[in-house]
């Protein structure tokens, strides 16, 4: 039965513990000036630029549908499924060794992730509905504009959270 589990992982790269994010050794945390697993050395979940995009597309979506124009909306939603596929991923003994291990570099689950952004993105469909319904129609372009940098920050802010961890 022993020999079952080396014909299993066979078939998975040899990983270091620093490309799965792994704490640093001592010497980097004496370098960085930092204590152990206060996230230094930990690569970020999310890169700057991407962050910035999905926050920009999500005041896009979130604009179209607070102010009802369907063509706003529609072209936000195309353009977030379109960077949903073209934004890079991770490497891929990184991404192997995420799911052997079954745990992010964090330490967090991926769907821990995917709760998270997701429910971000659900806030912000629903201030997009309570204007589109409950905004006065003389005040929509403001609410619009409004609702659009509210979505666009909760998103951000649960991308970098999620980030960080």
């Amino acid at each position: 039965m022993g020999n079952d589990a080396d014909a299993v992982t066979q078939y998975f790269p040899p990983v270091s513990r620093a490309e799965i994010g792994g704490e640093p050794d001592a010497g980097a945390v004496a370098e960085a000036g930092s204590a152990p697993g206060s996230g230094a050395g930990r690569k970020r979940r999310f890169a700057p630029w991407e962050q910035a995009l999905v926050a920009l597309l999500a005041a896009v979506v979130a604009f179209g549908g607070a102010t009802g124009n369907v063509a706003v909306a529609g072209a936000g939603a195309l353009a977030t499924m379109v960077a949903a596929f073209a934004l890079p991923g991770r490497a891929p003994g990184e991404v192997g060794a995420t799911v052997v291990a079954g745990r992010a570099p964090g330490g967090l689950k991926p769907r821990s992730v995917a709760l998270v952004v997701g429910a971000s993105w659900a806030v912000a469909a629903l201030a997009s509905l309570l204007a589109l319904f409950f905004v006065p129609a003389g005040f929509t372009l403001t609410a619009g504009v409004l609702v659009a940098l509210f979505s666009a920050a909760v998103v951000w802010g649960a991308m970098e959270a999620m980030s960080r961890r």
